[in-house]
């Protein structure tokens, strides 16, 4: 008995944490972040995620981020494949949200035009 309802918490915390949303935003990378909130930024987007170790040592691959437009958080996006094409622009997606590990997996894409 005591394992259900342990179980059937744990269920209920898991659901809150993780929810389906609808963001707008920008596509970015962890190191330049809300930077790159603009039009114009989308070849350094690429190239901060794809890196440059064979460069320079120091530039490591950087991992792919949305800017959320409400509130300008950042969202690690766990399914960069779902956004290839679309580094460094305006989008608007519909993602499974992890708050705990501020994370989102994108389960839908589309460019979309910045709200001004």
């Amino acid at each position: 008995m005591r394992i259900a309802v342990i179980a059937a918490l744990l269920a209920v915390c898991l659901e809150a944490a993780t929810n389906h949303r609808l963001l707008s935003g920008w596509v970015s990378d962890a190191a330049c972040g809300a930077n790159h909130v603009k039009p114009g930024g989308e070849d350094c987007v690429r190239k901060c995620i794809r890196g440059g170790e064979h460069i320079n040592p120091a530039w490591k691959p950087q991992k792919m981020v949305i800017v959320d437009d409400a509130g300008r958080q950042i969202w690690v996006v766990n399914n960069p494949d779902a956004l290839a094409g679309l580094e460094g622009k305006h989008v608007r997606v519909n993602a499974r949200i992890d708050r705990h590990a501020h994370s989102v997996e994108v389960t839908q894409a589309q460019p979309a035009e910045p709200s001004r």
